[in-house]
């Protein structure tokens, strides 16, 4: 998903809104599994001189370091 914001408190509401709602989707379905998913994300920087490749590598990079850190249970 890619956004178009430039404030890093509203790109985090944006992924708490969308936990919550893999949250109650998990809680109001009666399955045998629930959803979930990693995020790796991050607010562009003119000035950090990355491409748009480069810039994709690195929220890659942040989510799979957030994935590294999850317990076994939820990978």
């Amino acid at each position: 998903i890619v956004l178009d914001l430039g404030d890093k408190a509203v790109l985090e509401e944006a992924v708490q809104r969308l936990r919550s709602s893999f949250d109650q989707f998990n809680q109001t379905r009666s399955r045998p599994y629930t959803l979930g998913f990693t995020a790796g994300y991050a607010v562009y920087d003119m000035a950090s001189g990355m491409d748009p490749d480069q810039f994709i590598r690195h929220i890659d990079q942040l989510m799979y370091e957030k994935k590294s850190r999850r317990p076994a249970s939820h990978a």
